[in-house]
């Protein structure tokens, strides 16, 4: 594991304009009490999954313990993406399970706690690494229509109480993710003031 491995700055702003400000953003951030390194990272995550490119062969996985805001990040994430498809990994072993990733900006895998199963194993690192990969298309099954192959352009955010374990013999899906660690847990002492 090595943390902050991301290093893909790029001008979210113009040089001339101000970023907007966000105060409820802001002190949510201020809570987490993270590094200004973490926020750094948070940051290019954030421009990333936003931005229209793909070439960049990167996913981000966020984990920690429960209640420490990798839900808020994710649905913040979510309402700025512009279409999202929300699944599990045991839903990798499901005939359909792309289907409904098509023509959408985000892919977020949710409770990844245990991993995937190693009968699925091998499904969800083909996924990832085919829709991570760049130019590579996927076999989409679809229910009742003919199946399609095609390019998934969506950006993938995962998230977990531990760090996500992918076995993958060619160390790619390894490579092309980013874990951000949540160090703090809120369990009954979340912030009811947040909007």
């Amino acid at each position: 594991y090595y943390a902050y491995q991301a290093e893909f700055d790029f001008p979210l702003f113009a040089a001339t304009c101000e970023p907007l400000a966000a105060p409820e953003w802001f002190h949510f951030l201020d809570t987490l009490q993270q590094s200004e390194a973490w926020r750094r990272q948070l940051r290019q995550m954030m421009g990333y999954l936003l931005w229209a490119g793909y070439n960049l062969q990167k996913f981000f996985h966020l984990f920690g313990p429960t209640r420490a805001g990798k839900g808020i990040v994710e649905k913040v994430v979510q309402d700025l993406g512009g279409g999202y498809h929300e699944m599990k990994l045991e839903a990798f072993a499901e005939p359909f399970a792309l289907e409904n990733a098509v023509g959408k900006r985000l892919l977020v895998i949710s409770e990844t706690e245990d991993g995937p199963s190693e009968k699925i194993m091998g499904n969800v690192v083909r996924a990832i690494k085919a829709i991570t990969g760049g130019s590579n298309k996927s076999e989409v099954n679809r229910k009742h229509v003919k199946n399609i192959s095609v390019r998934l352009n969506c950006k993938i955010i995962s998230d977990g109480q531990k760090r996500l374990r992918l076995v993958d013999s060619s160390g790619a899906v390894t490579a092309r993710c980013i874990p951000l660690r949540y160090t703090i847990s809120f369990l009954n002492k979340e912030d009811k003031e947040l909007p």
